[in-house]
């Protein structure tokens, strides 16, 4: 799914604001109070007012203080793969791949008008990866996010299944986001040693170097890539509490002693990757915090690599990223006093 069309009326800080034919990447630019985060959170609001994911509930008013209500509509394009999927999940039959909606939410929280066909709010609702990996999903970066220090003693085999993805997919909580990155980079690693040892008993054999998987290696590669000369080298799970290490002029460290920046790098794009989004919005709010402008411009040719027919909103003040975008992808915000 895509959003196709988006009005946006006395959200928060924004009066109004309106984008038609939307491309497959919106970057968000402008001064400080004009709304770019505005417009990724009153996104997350529809989704979670219509078609939660887990239990909502909005702390305070979202709207704006110069005004009685705030409405929000989406048009959604639905494509072929998650249709079938909707049928399957839903035995929902949908006439057409556009499906639009509307709410209108007054001061304190109350549902004064509201135009949701049934047919997006089950689209929205929908999360079931693990089986219909192409049905779409929501996920979102809040700005205020925390990667916590974290030791790892015990590894669950069998990866993480969809209930337990779906709260962190759009927690505002600051650490919840990241509490299982090195979980499942930890899986990774076990994952590649049970299947070499599957194909030593089973086809009786020595395995090279060759032969030796590595699940981490796209994740390896934009680390390696964007913070050179450091590399992250292995998870090393023959000691307890398991390590993460990385490579430095200085020596080896661990993944919890990096800088901001770094580890900025290593957990987001491991937690997009670790989502596989295919058909999926992604909501990513100051991308480039604790990042140089070299880095910046490298983000959004890596973004594009994750996943297939993504659909990403950034909120961002930074040129690095603005330089690397089309010119049909940058939108600035303005304030009108």
């Amino acid at each position: 799914m895509k959003i196709t069309k988006l009005t946006i009326k006395n959200f928060k800080s924004l009066v109004y604001f309106e984008i038609l034919d939307v491309p497959d990447l919106v970057i968000l630019a402008g001064p400080n109070g004009t709304g770019k985060s505005s417009v990724l959170e009153a996104i997350l609001f529809f989704k979670e007012t219509i078609g939660p994911y887990q239990t909502y509930t909005q702390t305070g008013s979202v709207v704006n203080l110069g005004a009685s209500f705030t409405e929000i509509s989406i048009s959604l394009i639905v494509f072929p793969q998650a249709i079938v999927s909707l049928k399957i999940i839903h035995n929902i039959e949908l006439k057409n791949d556009i499906l639009e909606g509307s709410i209108k939410i007054g001061k304190i929280g109350n549902v004064i008008e509201q135009n949701i066909p049934n047919e997006l709010r089950h689209m929205l609702t929908a999360y079931r990866i693990a089986e219909f990996p192409d049905i779409g999903t929501f996920d979102f970066f809040n700005p205020n996010r925390v990667m916590v220090k974290k030791q790892l003693i015990n590894i669950t085999v069998g990866g993480f299944n969809d209930p337990q993805e779906k709260i962190r997919r759009l927690t505002f909580s600051p650490s919840e986001k990241f509490s299982l990155t090195k979980d499942y980079l930890a899986q990774c690693a076990l994952s590649d040693i049970q299947t070499i040892i599957t194909k030593v008993k089973k086809e009786k054999i020595k395995v090279g170097e060759e032969d030796i998987p590595d699940s981490l290696k796209f994740i390896k590669d934009i680390f390696n890539k964007l913070l050179i000369p450091k590399k992250f080298k292995e998870v090393d799970l023959s000691t307890s509490p398991v390590k993460f290490i990385v490579e430095t002029p200085q020596g080896e460290v661990d993944i919890d002693d990096l800088s901001s920046g770094e580890k900025e790098i290593l957990f987001c794009y491991t937690e997009l990757i670790k989502l596989q989004p295919n058909n999926s919005i992604i909501l990513y709010d100051e991308p480039d915090l604790h990042l140089n402008q070299e880095v910046e411009r490298a983000l959004i040719p890596i973004l594009r690599r994750i996943g297939k027919n993504n659909q990403f909103w950034m909120a961002t003040h930074s040129l690095g990223i603005m330089s690397s975008v089309k010119y049909d992808e940058l939108f600035r915000l303005e304030n009108f006093y």
